[in-house]
């Protein structure tokens, strides 16, 4: 009887731990969550001095969605906001565009006459 105890006693114990440990993530989820003034988007992006600054610039352009695309440069969301840039070239984003180094772009997806140009 007294195994049988110390057996029950161990699972418990194993259980409050890992349910203590997956239920700490859920802060730290939160913490993560950004939110943008919907109010504040803009067809040009000016060109960064810095890489501290270019990480600055691209954290809030990026804060309207919830999934984030990443490059060597760039933090994008993978909310899909068609543009098109300067290049007649369709980004899913001003923000891709902005990895692009393309600064002046039109919203919505490229027309044949954008591709043409």
């Amino acid at each position: 009887m007294n195994k049988r105890m110390n057996m029950k006693f161990l699972i418990l114990s194993l259980f409050l731990l890992l349910a203590g440990c997956f239920g700490s993530d859920s802060d730290a989820i939160k913490d993560a969550e950004m939110t943008a003034d919907p109010g504040a988007a803009t067809t040009k992006i000016e060109s960064a001095d810095t890489d501290e600054e270019m990480a600055d610039s691209e954290s809030e352009e990026s804060a309207e969605g919830g999934f984030v695309e990443e490059n060597d440069q760039c933090i994008c969301t993978k909310e899909y906001n068609p543009v098109c840039g300067s290049n007649g070239k369709m980004y899913p984003s001003p923000c891709q565009a902005g990895c692009d180094g393309i600064t002046e772009y039109t919203e919505g997806e490229c027309s044949e006459e954008n591709e043409e140009e």
